[in-house]
């Protein structure tokens, strides 16, 4: 049986090798570059613009469940508990879709991105695991792939609809109850363009740190 767990928890690390390697092909290795797509025109109707939103919302809270579920299993495994057990009740939020509010969002964003600096600095820590904590480990294998897998493209939809909608915004400036409405129909996922970046970068080195240390440890 740990034999069958060990060539399986490889297997899943080449997977997710790969997906890092097609990840990267698609700009994740420069999330800079990714925010800097061509505006989409044409699009000015606010509930278009709302709607479009929300679907992007939706996108964003299924490839953030997964990373902080990938997270929380890692911290758990390396001694990490008390943020395991949030980065993973984090998760279970985002999966069912309950967070919406902009400040709650930032929060949660800012606490996976220090809990992975925390991740980061146990996983270059010398030395092997025990067999419990790799079989936590093995937990987290699933869900950095489709972390990975949600996260292609994100960066640059987020940054073309925001740019669409902030002209909007602008051109809406003789009608503010119609620039209420947007404003306030569009001021999560503003926000989530704006931290995508560095959340996506935090996650992909915490993602190549962990494929790295399940390889030793084969």
């Amino acid at each position: 049986m740990i034999r069958f767990r060990n060539i399986l928890t490889a297997t899943f690390v080449t997977v997710i090798s790969m997906q890092l390697s097609q990840a990267y092909a698609f700009g994740l290795g420069d999330v800079a570059g990714a925010v800097t797509g061509d505006q989409k025109s044409g699009v000015t109707d606010t509930g278009t613009l709302i709607s479009q939103g929300k679907g992007l919302m939706g996108k964003f809270s299924l490839a953030f469940g997964n990373m902080t579920a990938a997270e929380g299993q890692t911290a758990i495994a390396l001694g990490l508990k008390e943020q395991g057990d949030h980065l993973l009740a984090t998760s279970k939020a985002y999966a069912a879709g309950n967070v919406e509010d902009s400040d709650a969002i930032a929060r949660d964003v800012q606490y996976s991105e220090d809990a992975n600096k925390a991740i980061n600095a146990k996983m270059a820590e010398a030395g092997k695991v025990d067999a419990n904590s790799q079989k936590q480990l093995a937990l987290a294998v699933p869900y950095y792939g489709k972390g990975i897998v949600a996260s292609v493209g994100l960066p640059s939809e987020f940054s073309n609809w925001a740019k669409s909608a902030q002209g909007a915004i602008s051109g809406l400036r003789t009608n503010p109850l119609e620039a209420t409405k947007l404003t306030n129909g569009v001021s999560a996922p503003l926000s989530v363009a704006t931290k995508l970046p560095d959340l996506i970068t935090s996650f992909s080195q915490t993602s190549k740190n962990f494929v790295l240390r399940q390889r030793k440890q084969r």
